[in-house]
C-alpha cells in the first residue's frame, strides 16, 4: 500500500480485469481456494474496479474497494430494487 500511495507502482495501461486471471492462474494455492479467489474476484473485485487501469489504482480506490464491501457484500443499489442497509 505504501507502494501505491507513494505512486511509486508499475505503470501499465492494463486493467484489472487484466491482470486478474493471470494473476491467479500463476498463485501457488491449491485448487478449491483458487476456485474461491476467483469466485471472490469475479464476485467483489472485477464489478467494482475491474475496468481501472491498474495504474491508476490508489489508496482512494483500494478504500473505496472496501467501504462498498463494507457497506453490503452484495453490493446492492436502490436500482436493482434490494434493501437499503442502514
Amino acid at each position: 500500500m505504501n507502494q501505491i500511495d507513494e505512486h511509486r507502482h508499475p505503470k501499465t495501461n492494463a486493467t484489472v480485469n487484466q491482470l486478474l486471471d493471470p494473476y491467479l492462474d500463476r498463485s501457488k494455492v491449491g485448487r478449491k481456494t483458487k476456485n474461491r479467489y476467483r469466485e471472490l474476484a469475479d464476485m467483489h473485485v472485477r464489478p467494482l474496479i475491474g475496468r481501472t487501469k491498474a495504474g491508476r489504482v490508489d489508496g482512494e480506490i483500494v478504500d473505496s474497494l472496501y467501504a462498498e464491501l463494507r457497506r453490503c457484500r452484495r453490493h446492492c443499489t436502490k436500482s436493482r430494487g434490494l434493501i437499503d442497509h442502514r
